[in-house]
């Protein structure tokens, strides 16, 4: 049979097979197989219609896209629930709006997720409002704490860093007892790749350092906060 996904012609296999979906790339039984392409679909993504409508973009509708791993960015910012993500879609290109999968078959979205962007001192790149979702694994830029899937951050879809949203308000200078000579002041992202070391743990400190640059001095964020 005919699928739009794929340019072949797909059957069923005659044995229970299983394999890598080419929509999910979860390893599920393969429902639609093209052998010589080593392409597979999942029972699930078999049925998934190549177009969706949605209340909250009524103008255009949202056009199933597989996985592309040369995509730039490589990341994207689903419109519904607000989690970033790499997996095949459903987009609207004129708008650039986006929805993983999950959402796009939910028929109760009426508001689009609140994708707020911004520049900060913490990153290069532009940050935008999302969740590091499920296959994140990264630490915030300013606390250098591990960032879970669902708590609202600020991200960068090239890099997949993340900046708490609670971390943003946090002061640019300080005056710490363990330098009392002068304020620390937290750096911008040009001296990330300095090799900075706290000089209270002794550890490499990969985000913008509290620092004194009169005196050489820096400090984690998290130090900073337990030596007070």
């Amino acid at each position: 049979m005919k699928h739009f996904s794929h340019e072949c012609a797909l059957t069923s296999p005659e044995i229970v097979t299983y394999g890598v979906c080419n929509i999910c790339y979860e390893d599920q039984p393969v429902e639609l197989a093209c052998k010589p392409c080593h392409f597979d679909l999942c029972k699930a993504c078999s049925m998934l219609p190549q177009k969706v409508s949605h209340h909250f973009h009524p103008d255009h509708p949202l056009e199933l896209c597989l996985r592309q791993f040369d995509r730039k960015p490589l990341n994207v910012i689903c419109a519904g629930c607000g989690n970033m993500f790499t997996g095949s879609l459903y987009e609207c290109k004129e708008c650039e709006i986006y929805l993983d999968l999950g959402c796009a078959l939910l028929k109760n979205i009426f508001t689009s997720w609140d994708a707020k962007e911004m520049l900060h001192y913490s990153h290069c790149h532009l940050l935008r409002r999302s969740r590091p979702g499920t296959k994140a694994h990264s630490l915030c830029l300013l606390c250098e704490l591990p960032v879970s899937p669902s708590v609202i951050c600020y991200g960068c879809v090239y890099c997949c860093l993340f900046v708490h949203e609670r971390c943003l308000d946090l002061p640019r200078e300080i005056q710490h007892p363990m330098h009392p000579a002068h304020p620390l002041r937290r750096l911008d992202y040009t001296h990330n790749c300095d090799r900075r070391t706290c000089d209270a743990c002794g550890l490499r400190i990969y985000g913008p350092p509290l620092s004194c640059v009169e005196c050489g001095f820096d400090l984690h964020l998290r130090c900073a906060d337990s030596l007070l």
